[in-house]
């Protein structure tokens, strides 16, 4: 997890929204097998799914909740 400068700022963010609202999340989020869309919000729940990243964010919102400036491929 990224720790310095904007891009850190937004994972500290979430991780603290994530931890916050976790017991809200489990709640209300649908438990369901197929996932190919949509906020994904359960996947930053604490120990739902290491390491925490932010890429299910961005996928769930196509790219709306973010620009891409620079990519780097294999």
């Amino acid at each position: 997890m990224p720790s310095a400068g904007l891009e850190g700022t937004a994972y500290r963010l979430v991780q603290r929204l994530a931890v916050e609202h976790a017991n809200e999340i489990d709640r209300r989020f649908p438990k369901i097998l197929r996932r190919v869309g949509g906020y994904n919000l359960d996947a930053f729940v604490p120990g739902n799914t290491p390491p925490f990243t932010l890429v299910p964010l961005l996928v769930g919102s196509e790219g709306t909740l973010a620009l891409t400036l620079e990519a780097k491929l294999r």
